[in-house]
């Protein structure tokens, strides 16, 4: 099986794409096939809209009223996008994983190396520990 992370810029992008169903329907039918899971760590649920969510539809379908293009299919991307981050291998980091981040940004260790990453992008990467059976590498 396949495991796949996405950051929530991309879920974003590939939600507000007009081709996004093209993307959005082979992932679902991979997952389905449970050839892929998709792994969402908590920071990506909170950055695409946590619990005000709901909210962020409305008003995504008040502006498609004003602005055609944005219309039903967007609200349409937004919403199966959630469905698969709902459906996906939650991933919760711990207090060890903030720890961790807060030191590699103290060192100036990767990914804090540059000045444009952040704590997210970093618990992104240090919150990703599959179980040893399941840590093959894919080629």
């Amino acid at each position: 099986m396949l495991h796949l992370l996405v950051d929530t810029s991309t879920w974003l992008d590939l939600a507000k794409r007009r081709d996004g169903q093209r993307w959005i329907v082979a992932i679902r039918v991979l997952v389905n096939q449970a050839a892929l899971e998709l792994l969402v760590p908590s920071v990506v649920i909170d950055e695409y809209g946590g619990t005000d969510y709901e909210q962020a539809l409305l008003l995504i379908d008040e502006l498609a009223h004003q602005v055609p293009l944005i219309g039903a299919m967007t609200t349409r991307n937004f919403d199966e996008v959630l469905d698969l981050l709902r459906a996906g291998r939650p991933l919760q980091a711990t207090d060890d994983d903030h720890r961790r981040v807060v030191e590699r940004a103290l060192s100036k260790r990767a990914p804090f190396h540059r000045s444009r990453n952040s704590v997210a992008d970093a618990l992104l990467i240090g919150a990703v520990r599959l179980p040893r059976s399941q840590d093959r590498p894919v080629h």
